[in-house]
């Protein structure tokens, strides 16, 4: 006969149960002795059979003290990676806000000094374009002053033409009646227009053979008012450097330095004279001259020929003006006399021609003064060179024809052979 006991009394933990505790629902069964025995309610009762414990419900602490550990160990675990991922977020953060902070300052910068770029660029366009503008006015003005003399010019011709014309109609009358009156006495007279000389038809030899005459109508201004321009131009600049030279002492000497080498040395360097030829500096070698006009167009003599020829500077202008006007001249002359088309072509070139080699020598005359005296003496030298080129080539006339006179009739003659 077996029986059971149900007991709240915890079993202590023994060696092979491998548990912490025991809840106190656990279930105790026995079983009885054999049917010899039987148990008494006394407790010294002796067993022959000794109590067999098992478990028919276990609700370990231990169970649930290991799952509180797990748990704790998982949320522990958890919160380490989270705070781990956490940390790289936030550096992420910092360094894009820095990345953001630099790009605004970069960008912030860049604006400011292309801003400031900006502004420099618009002061030097504005700048230059002032400098253009004034420049341009400069040369309309000067345009237009040469215009208004070329006409005044022209139109003093013309008067100058038509008194001419009245003495010539008036001086031929008188000669008609001169020549009456001769016819009666036995003898002729013939009056010549330039000179005025009067010879005996009647005389021989009377060929006029040699005659040298000298005329001065090329340095008339009612005649030759372009070569009187371009000569006025020459006095001017003579006055011009000479006054420099006195205010700043403003000249240019020659000098040979002991490595055999020629230098063109400014005197008054600096000064309000030597700025306004374009003149800065102190010392010039002469194997730069092409490099620096403005000195050397004063003391050697290819620099000064190309400079003359230079339309940006007012000499220049003058002294082409000054060919256009004569020009202009010969060819009205020629068509209201309608001469031939050969003749007005030949005058013109032969005009053109001789203005520019008057240029010329005026240019290579005053460089050459120029390398003794400095600026003085280029003026000086220019003015006397053209003034002996206009004697020379126009004044000097050999049986009435000058050495221009002769070179028109030649290439008048040129044309009608090769135009024929």
């Amino acid at each position: 006969m077996s029986a059971k006991i149900n007991t709240k009394y915890p079993v202590i933990k023994t060696a092979n149960n491998h548990s912490n505790s025991v809840s106190y629902s656990s279930k105790v069964s026995t079983q009885s002795l054999s049917s010899g025995w039987f148990v008494t309610n006394k407790p010294s009762s002796q067993l022959t059979q000794p109590y067999k414990v098992t478990f028919s419900q276990i609700s370990t602490s231990s169970q649930k003290s290991s799952t509180s550990n797990k748990t704790h160990t998982t949320n522990t675990s958890g919160g380490g990676l989270f705070g781990f991922i956490s940390n790289i977020k936030k550096d992420i953060s910092e360094a894009a806000k820095k990345v953001k902070d630099n790009v605004n300052a970069f960008v912030s910068s860049a604006s400011k000094t292309v801003s400031s770029t900006v502004k420099s660029v618009e002061q030097k366009v504005s700048s230059a374009a002032k400098a253009v503008s004034h420049s341009v006015n400069n040369i309309k003005k000067d345009l237009e002053q040469t215009v208004r003399d070329v006409k005044q010019r022209v139109q003093q011709f013309v008067n100058s033409e038509k008194k001419n014309e009245k003495a010539d109609s008036n001086r031929q009358s008188s000669a008609a009646k001169v020549n009456d009156k001769k016819d009666r006495s036995g003898g002729t007279y013939v009056i010549t227009k330039n000179t005025g000389l009067k010879s005996d038809n009647n005389s021989e030899g009377n060929k006029n053979t040699g005659n040298i005459s000298i005329d001065l109508s090329p340095f008339d201004p009612r005649k030759s008012p372009g070569n009187a321009l371009s000569n006025g131009n020459g006095v001017k600049n003579v006055i011009k450097y000479t006054k420099a030279y006195i205010k700043d002492n403003f000249t240019i000497v020659v000098k040979r330095a002991e490595d055999n080498r020629k230098y063109a040395i400014i005197k008054g360097a600096r000064s309000e004279s030597a700025l306004e030829e374009g003149i800065k500096g102190t010392r010039y070698a002469f194997k730069n001259a092409e490099k620096y006009p403005e000195v050397f167009k004063f003391i050697k003599g290819k620099v000064a020929v190309k400079e003359a020829f230079n339309l940006k500077s007012v000499g220049g202008k003058i002294s082409v003006a000054g060919i256009a006007i004569d020009t202009g001249i010969d060819v009205y002359k020629d068509l209201k006399s309608k001469a031939e088309p050969s003749k007005v072509a030949a005058d013109a070139v032969v005009d053109v021609a001789f203005g520019a080699g008057g240029m010329a020598v005026g240019a290579l005359a005053g460089a050459a003064f120029g390398s003794v005296f400095g600026p003085i003496g280029t003026a000086a030298g220019a003015l006397a060179g053209g003034l002996f080129y206009t004697y020379m080539t126009e004044s000097y006339k050999v049986n009435g024809k000058s050495l221009k006179d002769a070179a028109k009739q030649l290439t008048k003659e040129v044309f009608d052979y090769a135009f024929r």
